[in-house]
């Protein structure tokens, strides 16, 4: 539990988290504004009800049966690797790395071996995940139910996406590596921690082969390769959003544009979710195509993502902000089991969860951020999202956020440090405050 960690209390802790995600930034370099005029127009855009897919935590189960597209264009269930939107991997060394993964499963060395595969948010850690899984099974590796690994013979492969948030599940899946019979176990973890800090971090891995895979990148060819993969099948499978008098008088983005938003930020901009989340804002608003850049990207898709929120509060007849704030909470704490939800639902916490209180768990559960398999409201993804998705909307409300926080803390473990040292990163990078000074 958290209290037992580094022998804090939860008060104490959700001070120093209100601290991080609230008053850090905006104590040190100021809040960057929103764009007002953007966010409003954001929320009024119609997004009628969608198809949405759910989020969920990496399942093998999941890569082998992509979620269907959402009826109508819709961020979040598009940017999901459930959904497998574009179907081939792009860039050279994504592919690469992809036919590695194969060949380490499939022909590498007779004993266990943990393979590492690191890189940002956003960079297709899990997406890359998804097409080994696949790849695997047109080889003939069967999903094992017990436990979601991948097997056929003496070979068998488990797959930890966020590891850095699961130490007791690691070393469970190292321990049954060693111990699976023929001695080719493989464990790989999808993670954004670089493969030199695992090494002391994987204590059993002793006697297991330690493989360090490159950090995945992307090449301003492959961020311009994947922006009009993205957008061609956008428009096969949404149509041209334009009318007609818009279609005369604006001119077609051609690819001198795309190439001078990639210049604009080369770092940022050729991660595919920062590419892809400009693929969708030139089709969804075609007025304003290749207008954002870094960080507004994610604060963009955060408002978009509150917007979809607030759309699904009021059809459930709770309060607008309800949902908004448990997934706010959901990405400090973790996600939410339902006798935590039962808890911030009372008057008191004025979280919103109003109308019929018998009727309350039976509306969370009909909302698409419930995960009936393991019974939580899931955190949002992908995380620079989730924090700026957090900053905003418990900022809004500074004088409820630590009590609020402080509930939704009585249910975490203790890999709860890395999701606040994760989520403290993600709002230094969105709001533009150095990661080192804002984890102080």
């Amino acid at each position: 539990m958290i209290t037992e960690l580094l022998g804090l209390s939860i008060d104490t802790w959700a001070g120093i988290i209100v601290a991080v995600v609230i008053g850090v930034p905006t104590l040190y370099y100021g809040r960057r504004q929103f764009d007002k005029a953007r966010a409003s127009e954001a929320r009024e855009i119609d997004m009628r009800a969608a198809a949405a897919a759910k989020a969920a935590s990496f399942s093998v189960a999941a890569a082998l049966h992509p979620d269907g597209l959402p009826d109508q264009v819709e961020f979040a269930p598009l940017l999901s690797w459930r959904c497998r939107f574009v179907p081939d991997i792009v860039g050279e060394k994504a592919r690469e790395e992809l036919a590695s993964l194969i060949d380490w499963v499939k022909h590498g060395p007779d004993s266990p071996s943990v393979r590492i595969l690191a890189g940002s948010g956003g960079a297709g850690k899990t997406r890359l995940g998804c097409e080994l899984v696949r790849a695997l099974a047109q080889s003939h590796f069967r999903c094992r139910d017990d436990d979601g690994s991948l097997e056929k013979g003496h070979r068998r492969l488990w797959i930890i996406d966020y590891p850095e948030e699961a130490d007791d599940l690691i070393k469970q899946r190292i321990i049954e590596a060693r111990e699976w019979p023929g001695g080719r176990g493989r464990v790989l973890l999808l993670t954004r921690i670089p493969t030199s800090s695992w090494v002391n971090r994987l204590p059993l891995a002793t006697g297991i082969l330690m493989r360090q895979t490159r950090a995945l990148r992307y090449s301003t060819d492959d961020a311009e390769q994947l922006f009009w993969a993205i957008r061609r099948r956008l428009l096969e499978c949404y149509g041209d959003q334009r009318t007609l008098l818009e279609r005369l008088q604006r001119r077609e983005i051609v690819p001198d544009d795309v190439r001078r938003w990639i210049h604009l930020d080369p770092q940022e901009h050729v991660l595919p979710v920062n590419v892809f989340a400009v693929a969708i804002h030139s089709v969804l608003e075609p007025n304003q195509p290749l207008k954002l850049i870094g960080a507004e990207l994610t604060e963009y898709l955060g408002e978009r993502e509150r917007a979809r929120l607030t759309r699904f509060s009021k059809a459930a007849g709770f309060q607008p902000e309800a949902a908004s704030r448990l997934a706010a909470l959901a990405a400090v704490a973790g996600d939410l089991p339902i006798e935590t939800i039962e808890k911030l639902a009372v008057k008191e916490l004025q979280i919103g969860l109003t109308g019929d209180p018998d009727t309350v768990v039976d509306r969370i559960r009909s909302l698409p951020w419930w995960d009936d398999e393991r019974s939580r409201w899931v955190a949002p993804k992908p995380h620079a999202v989730a924090a700026a998705l957090a900053y905003d909307v418990l900022h809004s409300r500074s004088d409820k956020a630590a009590a609020w926080i402080r509930v939704a803390l009585g249910h975490a473990d203790r890999d709860a440090t890395m999701r606040v040292a994760r989520i403290t990163h993600d709002i230094a990078t969105v709001f533009d405050a150095r990661p080192r000074e804002a984890m102080v």
